[in-house]
């Protein structure tokens, strides 16, 4: 009998842990479903991962940190960087007007089938599959995501977002991605993402034991929370994410600490960047 790889093992005992993680946030989540008027039809942690809780309040407590931190405003040409099962597509249907835009793209095409499914007939709202290579989320992948092009032209766009993305990329990748948002923005438009930052901050947090999420050191300048999955949630030393911006072109105008730290943050408790193209 062939033997099975250790490593093999390994990575089916990480993606059992997540379908068990996923299954439980959806069981917490039913009674919300089934009493509220048109919940049961919101995606299913199970089928693509979201972000754990609740799917309406993750997106309208995103949708404040866009409009709060980011100064969204309503006439925005927004992109939506790894939009997932439309968490934030659907509260932005309700807050962009009609001289706004959306356009989201996922590497999870089960992801986007659903956004199309909820989304029908919104002339300004458009969704694309991006077939990218991420060991985590997509191993079938035929893009390395360092050679991905942005679904836009340049200049196209006013506002950028990518909300738990980062923290399953590796540096080049990531790289490239703000290399793109500066290239999609428009002089002056402004890109907001998360990510998790170790800083002087971060490392005390890390080192004490504070820290919500237990990263360990893995390449150069990358933290994951697991060796044998390191798409599964990665971090990155403040030098390279200040690097990776200055690289794109992208001036860093408001960093704010996340509660993974062990203090309160948003929703999730990823770091929250906001940037701009200069005029």
């Amino acid at each position: 009998m062939t033997a099975v790889p250790r490593s093999l093992l390994r990575r089916f005992k990480w993606n059992a842990v997540s379908f068990a993680k996923s299954l439980r946030e959806d069981l917490h989540g039913l009674p919300a479903r089934l009493t509220q008027p048109g919940r049961l039809g919101e995606p299913l942690n199970i089928v693509h991962h979201v972000g754990t809780g609740d799917f309406r309040d993750l997106g309208q407590g995103l949708l404040r940190v866009l409009v709060e931190i980011g100064g969204l405003q309503p006439h925005d040409h927004v992109l939506d960087i790894g939009c997932g099962n439309g968490r934030l597509a659907e509260p932005l249907a309700r807050y962009l007007s009609s001289e706004g835009a959306y356009l989201g793209f996922d590497i999870v095409r089960r992801a986007i089938v659903t956004c199309r499914l909820r989304a029908p007939g919104r002339a300004n709202f458009r969704f694309a599959h991006a077939d990218i290579l991420n060991a985590h989320y997509n191993p079938g992948g035929r893009i390395a995501e360092h050679e991905y092009r942005f679904p836009c032209g340049d200049c196209e766009v006013s506002f950028a977002f990518a909300t738990s993305v980062f923290t399953h990329m590796q540096a080049p990748s990531i790289a490239h991605y703000l290399a793109e948002s500066a290239r999609v923005l428009r002089p002056g438009g402004r890109v907001l993402f998360t990510g998790f930052n170790v800083d002087a901050e971060a490392r005390e947090a890390l080192a004490s034991g504070r820290a919500q999420a237990k990263f360990v050191p893995w390449m150069e300048g990358a933290h994951v929370l697991s060796a044998q999955s390191p798409e599964g949630g990665i971090a990155h030393d403040d030098i390279c994410w200040r690097r990776f911006l200055a690289d794109a072109g992208l001036q860093l105008i408001e960093f704010r600490p996340g509660g993974w730290r062990g203090q309160p943050g948003m929703g999730d408790g990823q770091d929250i960047f906001l940037a701009e193209k200069p005029a």
